[in-house]
């Protein structure tokens, strides 16, 4: 099971009705926008309600309604240290730099 079936919309659509917080709803997005750009993607959700999503390769991506203890995560979006929208902007400039190293590494080889 892929992490976007894992979390499935219907999931995330409950929690919003029960009034609970919309970081998800922002994980969910975040995981069916880097499963679009063919990556791999794990979920994993803390007993703080917050959630882990690594993108294989790329790093871990950290979803929550309150600022991060640890720093163990490459980016995370909680409106302290970062946004949703930051975090879309690191996937995609991480995607981007593996894409041109794996094409530059399959020039070396031709």
């Amino acid at each position: 099971m892929n992490a976007s079936e894992a979390l499935s919309r219907d999931y995330v659509d409950a929690l919003l009705d029960r009034g609970l917080p919309i970081v998800e709803a922002m994980a969910f997005d975040f995981i069916q926008y880097a499963e679009s750009l063919g990556e791999t993607v794990e979920f994993h959700v803390a007993q703080t309600g917050t959630c882990y999503v690594t993108v294989e390769g790329l790093g871990v991506v950290r979803f929550a309604d309150h600022a991060d203890a640890y720093g163990n995560a490459d980016y995370t979006c909680d409106d302290i240290e970062g946004s949703y929208r930051g975090a879309i902007s690191w996937l995609v400039n991480k995607h981007d730099e593996a894409m041109a190293a794996e094409a530059a590494m399959m020039e070396e080889y031709e």
